[in-house]
């Protein structure tokens, strides 16, 4: 998140104010953690904190007596996930890891990741393919989490020798999200934090079938952003909601939009006098917000441009503006 090393690694929040708040107790696991995690999200509370990132998370403790059973992941049941929630009763918008139980007899998220009232983050690689070892869903009364993933698997982080490397784990995919969240609710002061969560949800790459891997899917930020803005998601397959930006633009621009299914979507810029200037091949689009951007547009002359994009056999123009 506050990663700012130009050329090398830049978080998703490097000018954000941060408390670092330690609750866990490395050497051993006991259900007494769960009670720091509450306190130290009650002192969190006290300094005025917007949002919380968690990479902790409870299932088996050294005392077997003590362990969690499936159904306590019910959102409501343990002490950490109570305490989550009450978190996010005070406003505060908590981000926790589902966990990295995939590959162990448990397999699946971990308390709080299981709290109704949060956001919780699995893990994909570089190239948005699941990553295996992050913990899956569902909970046990039936809801979806992990909520969304975000890269946590040859995630760049920086090292605690003071160098950059790699790393795996859900711990680094909440704090991707949690950065990016920040940056989302900044931009959308009055919103709740239950309203952020929504959208970022609703903008995810399978919202519309989401599953026990990796929930919603992939998020997209500048999508989250429209509906914020008042951007309803159709009904239909067909009109489009668009958003293109930078638009006036210089070297390239992208164009988001949203897909009830999947369909070929054609895109070409046209110049004032009807030449067509530059186009795209057909894409295939995925059911959900799609994020394409047109590169290499930055030889064309500056001044006025319609861009033609067909969709469902039907075709909708939008005006852009070239300034170098």
């Amino acid at each position: 998140m506050a990663g700012n090393v130009p050329g090398q690694l830049i978080g998703t929040s490097p000018k954000a104010s941060f408390w670092l708040l330690r609750s866990e107790d490395g050497p051993t696991e006991n259900i007494i953690e769960e009670y720091n995690w509450v306190s130290a999200a009650e002192f969190a509370d006290s300094l005025g904190a917007d949002i919380i990132n968690s990479s902790l998370g409870y299932s088996e403790f050294d005392d077997p007596s003590q362990n969690h059973v499936f159904a306590d992941l019910d959102g409501n049941t343990t002490v950490v996930s109570k305490g989550a929630n009450a978190a996010a009763s005070r406003g505060i918008l908590v981000v926790n890891s589902a966990g990295n139980s995939a590959q162990t007899p448990w397999q699946r998220i971990i308390a709080p990741s299981d709290a109704d009232s949060i956001l919780t983050v699995g893990a994909v690689d570089e190239n948005e393919v699941y990553a295996p070892f992050s913990s899956v869903g569902y909970t046990a009364d039936g809801r979806v989490k992990p909520d969304v993933a975000s890269q946590g698997a040859n995630t760049v982080v920086a090292s605690t020798q003071g160098g950059i490397m790699t790393g795996n784990g859900t711990s680094f995919s909440a704090p991707i999200v949690s950065g990016a969240v920040a940056c989302l609710w900044q931009a959308h002061p009055n919103a709740t934090n239950l309203q952020i969560i929504d959208a970022v949800k609703q903008s995810a790459n399978h919202y519309n079938a989401p599953d026990s891997l990796t929930g919603y899917g992939i998020p997209n930020f500048a999508a989250a952003h429209m509906l914020l803005n008042g951007v309803n998601i159709p009904s239909e397959g067909y009109p489009l909601q668009v958003k293109i930006f930078p638009n006036p633009f210089t070297e390239s621009f992208s164009v988001i939009f949203f897909s009830n299914d999947t369909q070929s979507l054609s895109l070409e810029l046209y110049d004032i006098n009807g030449r067509k200037v530059y186009s795209v091949p057909p894409i295939k689009t995925n059911p959900g917000f799609n994020n394409i951007t047109l590169q290499n547009v930055d030889k064309i002359s500056k001044g006025i441009y319609l861009l033609r994009i067909i969709y469902h056999e039907k075709t909708t123009y939008y005006k852009l503006v070239k300034i170098s």
